[in-house]
């Protein structure tokens, strides 16, 4: 699923540099979204950035390098 088809307010889980283990998606924002994490930062993922529900919260789904 991509991010723009999942509701605000989600949380998705993912290491952040701010120490964050979670960022919440608020909006999208023409091609990237608006996002915080739980420590208050702001990130803007791409709109089309694959994710995979898990339990009550949302994984970043990373491609597998081709070699």
């Amino acid at each position: 699923m991509k991010l723009y088809e999942i509701p605000r307010d989600s949380k998705i889980k993912c290491e952040c540099s701010d120490g964050s283990k979670y960022i919440t998606f608020h909006r999208i924002d023409g091609m990237y979204s608006f996002c915080s994490t739980e420590k208050g930062g702001i990130c803007h993922l791409f709109a089309g950035t694959e994710l995979e529900k898990e339990n009550d919260y949302y994984i970043l789904v990373i491609p597998e390098k081709e070699s």
